[in-house]
């Protein structure tokens, strides 16, 4: 007598031959290739429809609940585009380029863990590229893959791509929208204060404003009343909900603080591939430089450079990105 496969087991079987299987309301669907589902096939899915559904449908609400994808524009007939979080672990910063890159354009976010309770913050670039992966997988089985990420999420994107080509898949494009080549050393490591100014700049600029805030007011405070003091400037200024209590001002910390660790841990190996760079044309000439050279040094399939309008923050905003970036992702 044959042995019962598991489901797990019987999708994957399917899987390789490229037979899709998904829920409809109260029924199991299918999409194979001619010639694929042969009878026995089509005899165990009707045998075990019953447990298929049950175990897509249970799939699909654990993914949904622990997966860092954020469906930013679902629709359109072109390849996604998987566009890593910056430093604050947010994706809303996307919202802007993803309306200029238009309706045939879908946009997933990848945002970090450690904005829920019973979440931590993954605090190595390997970690959440292999976190993020494992999402991507869910959604887009295989290459060519499409990969970005601005500020610190160009480098969590050069891992990712490092990843999917050591798995032997495609990555058709690594966007690198102005990150900070991962092979050029960063500054000393900055105190808690610092570390919390850096903060608040981070979380400022993305509204395009500053919070007043001196390293000289912070130092004497403890970190939680660091984080209450920078709550209530940042509400006065409209840049949180007025509803946003201290708890969730340290979850955000909290994950600033662990990719800022991540940032600095990371060691980067040569990419076998190419990079496009667009970096921000309001930058000191010795910081465009070291972007440059730092990230043509990793790329050894070579790299495409393009220069935005704008400091590193408006330009992810800017329509000239949106444009130059769709001629890629078009393709």
């Amino acid at each position: 007598m044959e042995r019962l496969k598991a489901i797990e087991e019987l999708l994957s079987d399917l899987d390789s031959l490229d037979i899709k299987l998904w829920v409809e309301g109260d029924d199991l669907k299918f999409n194979a290739p001619k010639g694929a589902l042969t009878s026995k096939l089509r005899s165990q899915i009707k045998a075990r429809k019953a447990e298929l559904i049950d175990f897509l449908l249970r799939n699909k609400r654990e993914n949904r609940l622990a997966s860092p994808l954020v469906p930013i524009q679902v629709k359109g007939a072109k390849m996604p585009f998987f566009c890593v979080h910056p430093i604050g672990g947010n994706v809303f910063c996307y919202l802007n380029l993803s309306r200029q890159l238009g309706v045939e354009q879908p946009f997933y976010g990848l945002q970090a863990s450690g904005f829920n309770q019973d979440e931590k913050p993954l605090v190595r670039i390997e970690e959440m590229a292999s976190a993020y992966v494992k999402a991507i997988q869910v959604l887009q089985r295989r290459g060519a893959y499409h990969i970005g990420g601005w500020s610190f999420g160009g480098r969590v994107a050069f891992e990712i791509a490092q990843q999917f080509a050591a798995l032997e898949h495609q990555v058709k494009r690594l966007i690198v929208i102005d990150t900070f080549p991962p092979n050029i050393p960063l500054e000393s490591k900055p105190d808690q204060t610092m570390l919390v100014i850096s903060f608040a700049q981070d979380l400022s600029r993305l509204h395009n404003t500053e919070l007043p805030i001196l390293a000289g007011e912070l130092k004497q405070f403890k970190l939680e009343e660091k984080l209450n003091y920078l709550l209530q400037e940042a509400k006065t200024l409209q840049i949180v909900p007025p509803e946003m209590g201290i708890e969730q001002m340290q979850q955000l910390f909290a994950v600033f603080q662990a990719n800022s660790q991540a940032m600095r841990s990371y060691v980067p190996k040569p990419y076998p591939g190419e990079i496009i760079l667009f970096y921000a044309d309001e930058q000191s000439e010795r910081r465009r430089q070291q972007q440059i050279q730092g990230w043509s040094s990793l790329a050894t399939g070579g790299i495409k450079l393009h220069k935005i309008a704008g400091n590193h923050f408006s330009m992810i905003r800017s329509e000239d990105l949106a444009k130059q970036l769709s001629s890629y992702l078009g393709l």
